[in-house]
């Protein structure tokens, strides 16, 4: 079931791995900034810039890949 609706994230800056998203209808993510962030380590095993589990309608465009890493995992 879908637990998140219309979710937006306009003109940040966003450091290491950015969106997890799981039961979202609805989520744009466009004009941002994202870097990799060396000083900490990623306490996650996930490898992926964006990773939807059960999400529908997602946009993601006109964003800034400082290191030219767009990749998206979709389960």
């Amino acid at each position: 079931s879908i637990i998140g609706l219309g979710i937006r994230v306009f003109g940040s800056v966003v450091e290491s791995r950015c969106v997890f998203a799981k039961s979202i209808d609805g989520l744009t993510f466009r004009g941002n900034v994202i870097v990799q962030n060396e000083d900490f380590p990623a306490f996650h095993k996930n490898q992926t810039r964006f990773r939807f589990l059960r999400t529908k309608n997602v946009v993601i465009e006109n964003n800034d890949f400082s290191d030219g890493d767009a990749s998206i995992s979709e389960e």
